[in-house]
């Protein structure tokens, strides 16, 4: 099983994902380490 996080993104921020990702729970893979900060971006959404 691969670790990962699973993200969901609310009101405005869904704009910074592809339509097809955009209203709906994400998984997303994580590296051993990885901030969940890093994993957000990774998906497109910036942190600030």
């Amino acid at each position: 099983m691969t670790a990962g996080v699973e993200l969901r993104v609310y009101a405005e921020l869904n704009d910074f994902l592809p339509p097809s990702a955009r209203y709906r729970a994400l998984w997303r893979p994580a590296r051993p380490h990885q901030t969940v900060k890093d994993v957000v971006e990774a998906a497109g959404v910036p942190h600030t």
